[in-house]
């Protein structure tokens, strides 16, 4: 009998937080300095737990802060808003505007 061992957890670097709009990369290692949010040192670089990031992510928003958006009731409710907020962006061409909806919403074609 084999005991399945447990999946690995993700880690990202402070250049990936950064390049995903969690905080500047700056702003966060300073927080790893002062003890406000966990992080493994592996080699010269810092990496955050993915079971951390709600830690950062709640600092951004606030921890009792409510959403302005009702909440969205079904698939295609949500497909309509991914849409309207792909035709509203205009700077982006037609192929990126398709490229940001599948990001968004992939079951939206």
């Amino acid at each position: 009998m084999a005991i399945a061992a447990p999946p690995l957890e993700r880690l990202f670097t402070l250049r990936q937080l950064q390049t995903a709009g969690y905080q500047d990369r700056m702003t966060l290692l300073r927080r790893i300095q002062n003890d406000e949010i966990p992080a493994v040192k592996v080699g010269n670089t810092f990496k955050i737990r993915e079971r951390h990031l709600g830690l950062i992510a709640e600092t951004l928003s606030g921890p009792e802060v409510e959403s302005p958006v009702a909440p969205v009731a079904s698939v295609d409710e949500l497909s309509e808003l991914v849409k309207a907020l792909v035709d509203t962006f205009p700077a982006l061409d037609a192929d990126r505007k398709r490229e940001l909806g599948q990001l968004l919403a992939p079951s939206v074609a």
